[in-house]
């Protein structure tokens, strides 16, 4: 072999070897720079993951607050509600109408809205509620019919009376168990606000 066979033999083993260690040097580093993209991928997931977890804990909190509040006012409703039928029955036996508005409708908006496992109670205490208020508006009809008859003026109170009195135990009921529910619910709502 000549010198320079064995030059070019040389300058063929050193580029292929450095050929050979280049394209290893280079994968070694592409897999790194795979490795750090990935990492930057998933490190983006997983904020975007601790984003949406955050989010959905804050709906959550907030929800739970927000029903709370709103037991309270449904709470509140009822005893306006009660409050009402009270105030109808007092104006009975004057035969006169009073001038307040009825707070039904918020009562059943809160319960359509926020507490549909609340409908039962709730309509117990209205049906209840509802029919000492119809028969007091009877009542104060007849009584301003009757005028000055004190006959009849004195039967339709004693008719007056005694509805009342039938239906005093179903309202404490329906009351009761409205109270029971919604200290329940505000415990399911709530379970770490437990006495």
């Amino acid at each position: 072999m000549s010198a320079s066979q064995a030059l070019q033999l040389l300058i063929t083993l050193v580029v292929a070897g450095g050929g050979a260690w280049a394209g290893a040097y280079l994968r070694e580093k592409g897999k790194g720079l795979a490795t750090k993209e990935d990492v930057g991928k998933i490190t983006g997931i997983v904020e975007q993951v601790k984003v949406e977890i955050s989010r959905q804990d804050w709906a959550h909190r907030e929800w739970t607050n927000l029903r709370r509040i709103k037991l309270e006012e449904l709470l509140a409703a009822a005893q306006d509600r009660s409050a009402y039928m009270f105030a109808v029955e007092k104006s009975a036996p004057t035969g006169k109408v009073i001038d307040q508005d009825d707070p039904i409708f918020r009562l059943d908006n809160l319960v359509a809205l926020y507490f549909p496992e609340l409908q039962g109670a709730v309509s117990g205490l209205t049906a209840v509620a509802n029919s000492r208020i119809l028969l007091a508006l009877k009542i104060t009809s007849e009584i301003a019919k009757a005028g000055s008859n004190t006959s009849l003026h004195a039967q339709h109170l004693t008719t007056f009376n005694l509805g009342v009195m039938s239906q005093s135990g179903p309202y404490l009921e329906a009351e009761k168990r409205l109270r029971e529910e919604a200290r329940s619910l505000l415990i399911d709502i709530m379970p770490g606000a437990r006495p």
